[in-house]
């Protein structure tokens, strides 16, 4: 199955578990998840990127997190600013 294809809340949490070192390199090589990815990140300039605080938070509380189940409900609870 193609990523892009997944629903949202499962690609956003396929990504929480990526080092954010290997989506700033997705970001560059792949036109869905650069549109993607660009959603989630804000450009600092010189090549760094830094986490929106709302995914960087939600990803945060994904890793710490112990239950699949509760994982998913909190990405729907995600706002985007």
């Amino acid at each position: 199955m193609r990523f892009n294809l997944l629903p949202m809340e499962i690609q956003l949490y396929i990504l929480s578990f990526l080092d954010d070192e290997v989506l700033v390199f997705l970001k560059r090589v792949h036109p869905y998840l650069d549109r993607l990815i660009g959603n989630l990140m804000t450009p600092l300039g010189h090549g760094y990127w830094m986490w929106k605080p709302a995914f960087k938070d939600w990803k945060v509380q994904v890793l710490a997190c112990g239950s699949r189940r509760s994982r998913i409900g909190r990405i729907k609870d995600l706002e985007w600013t």
